[in-house]
């Protein structure tokens, strides 16, 4: 697996992270406007993006946020080259369960492109 491509504007590990899936259009106007004390990690696309969260948040304690901005289809998440749905949750269950680095007041959020937020909407009001 390629390193992700970290792009932090920070010397000390953050206390917010953001993902951002190197499948996202204008991921580098993305990365000029976080906040400087976040830390930004560019998912590989060849690789599963599960697995290089992980790796990222195995390595960290009191993480106050962590952002993920992806592609996605309704009920589905497109991580790298990895896609989180109801049908591959149990596979990740191990993975995700790592993820618990979030204080109870912390957040977790998860981004979509404006299309696909359009297309999920849509879809959620139709169902």
């Amino acid at each position: 697996m390629k390193p992700m491509l970290n792009t932090s504007k920070t010397i000390n590990p953050a206390t917010r992270i953001v993902f951002i899936d190197a499948g996202v259009e204008n991921a580098d106007l993305l990365i000029e406007g976080v906040i400087p004390t976040t830390e930004v990690f560019v998912l590989d696309g060849t690789a599963d993006g599960i697995e290089q969260i992980s790796l990222v948040l195995q390595h960290r304690q009191n993480i106050d946020a962590v952002h993920i901005i992806s592609h996605g289809s309704p009920g589905c998440l497109y991580l790298g080259n990895s896609q989180l749905s109801l049908d591959t949750l149990n596979g990740y269950a191990t993975q995700l369960q790592q993820w618990d680095v979030l204080p109870t007041s912390s957040s977790m959020a998860v981004t979509l492109q404006p299309e696909m937020q359009e297309k999920n909407l849509l879809h959620d009001s139709t169902n």
